[in-house]
């Protein structure tokens, strides 16, 4: 049945593997032969509706997002001859009623839950940088726009460039489902005098928020993420790594008086010990399903998680970044800066600096020496503090940890069950351990 010009969807009604499948019970074997070969499955029917004679054309997966006896989800790029890759995204759902199998698929822009994402066309995108800037909207055919995520119902970013070959960097262009942009463009503008008094990193710089198009525009800045620069422990990295504490501290330590509350503070969402063990239980229900043991001693090391965070007392609420992690800053001449604070809450600061103890120690692999040191410089930067600040981010980089594990590791990953095996119990909270350095 064609629901509309870039979407699709037919029942599958009696496709008894796939069923198999949601349910979990032929592992994670047989959620990689669907999204390995999702023309097998329904696809090959749905992309000949949306693009006709697509048959040769060579699909690259993206990302799996599984969710037991529910759906399957699989982002891909159709690569057709000379034209730009195609984002997809495909799900295949179990109705819980019938036991029926239903496939979906969707071509960008479509998303029923964001139906304004058609109209960010390259020429629209165009006048709105215009508009934001106040500079003269550039002819349509200088404008081009590169689709960085498509992820229908939740979130899509659009990167906006000159046509003619000027290097200008660019316009990211961001929607989410929740609005988040409005916040988190005011958000950025206070932040960028404070962070800049502090010695600290600052954030990317905002254009604005453009209610037309529902959508955050940020001028695209110099510089690779961190990422890249953490497989090393030379001094250079470790001087990065002490900026990123103190940037973080930063944010932290600003609190405005009551008088002074910017507009944006009262919007701001409360983040606390529940909604996080919550989201790393959630994050882990494929566990169960594909790998029962894996996934039960991965349930229980969130418990022993929650329990010792209940034994102590938390600090009061700060301003948070909410997602304080290498991908999200940009290292350019030993300079930071600061991506996405689309996340941006109050919550206790320890939960900021478990997430980014965490991803140091992800990135570090099984280095334990470069994860201490570097760990070591961002702690440093980040300056003293209460020590149940740090003994409660302890806790909260063995829950970040576990989440990692469940959300990075692929499951159409040829080694998943072995890496999420190893994952889960490598990750021992503190209390089990007898404790971490600190």
């Amino acid at each position: 049945m064609t629901t509309a010009s870039s979407s699709v969807s037919a029942p599958r009604a009696g496709t008894s593997e796939l069923q198999d499948v949601l349910l979990g019970a032929l592992g994670a074997a047989g959620v990689r032969q669907v999204v390995l070969d999702p023309r097998r499955f329904g696809l090959a029917e749905l992309l000949e509706l949306l693009a006709p004679r697509s048959g040769a054309a060579r699909l690259t997966l993206l990302r799996t997002k599984f969710k037991p006896a529910r759906k399957l989800t699989a982002y891909y790029r159709l690569l057709q001859d000379q034209a730009q890759p195609l984002p997809l995204a495909v799900t295949w759902s179990l109705d819980g009623g019938t036991g029926e199998v239903g496939v979906d698929l969707l071509r960008y822009p479509a998303d029923p839950a964001m139906p304004h994402l058609s109209r960010l066309t390259p020429d629209h995108l165009g006048e709105s940088v215009a508009a934001l800037t106040g500079s003269p909207a550039r002819p349509a055919a200088d404008v081009v726009s590169e689709v960085v995520r498509y992820r229908p119902g939740q979130r899509h970013v659009l990167l906006v460039r000159s046509g003619s070959g000027r290097d200008d960097g660019g316009v990211y262009v961001k929607t989410d489902r929740d609005d988040s942009g409005l916040l988190a463009v005011p958000v950025a503008r206070t932040l960028a005098a404070v962070l800049a008094a502090s010695g600290a990193g600052v954030p990317v710089e905002p254009l604005g928020y453009r209610d037309p198009d529902r959508a955050a525009f940020w001028r695209a800045a110099p510089g690779q993420p961190l990422t890249g620069m953490l497989g090393s422990d030379d001094a250079r990295t470790a001087r990065v790594v002490a900026l990123v504490g103190r940037t973080l501290r930063a944010f932290h330590d600003f609190q405005p008086a009551p008088d002074d509350l910017p507009g944006w503070w009262p919007g701001l969402r409360t983040a606390d010990v529940g909604s996080e063990v919550g989201g790393t239980l959630r994050a882990g229900e494929h566990l169960v399903a594909l790998l029962p043991a894996v996934g039960l001693r991965y349930e229980r090391r969130v418990r022993q998680v929650a329990e010792t965070l209940a034994g102590s007392a938390a600090e009061p609420t700060a301003l948070a970044h909410g997602d304080y992690k290498s991908d999200n800053l940009l290292v350019h001449r030993g300079r930071v800066r600061v991506l996405d604070l689309d996340r941006v809450r109050l919550a206790e600061p320890a939960m900021d600096l478990g997430k980014f103890l965490s991803d140091v120690r992800w990135w570090c692999g099984a280095d334990d020496e470069r994860a201490r040191t570097l760990q070591g410089a961002f702690l440093v930067g980040y300056g003293p503090c209460h020590p149940g600040r740090v003994r409660r981010a302890r806790q909260f980089e063995a829950l970040y940890q576990l989440k990692a594990v469940a959300r990075r590791v692929p499951v159409h990953a040829p080694t998943w069950e072995a890496d999420v095996d190893r994952g889960t119990a490598s990750t021992v909270p503190p209390a089990v351990a007898g404790g971490w350095p600190r």
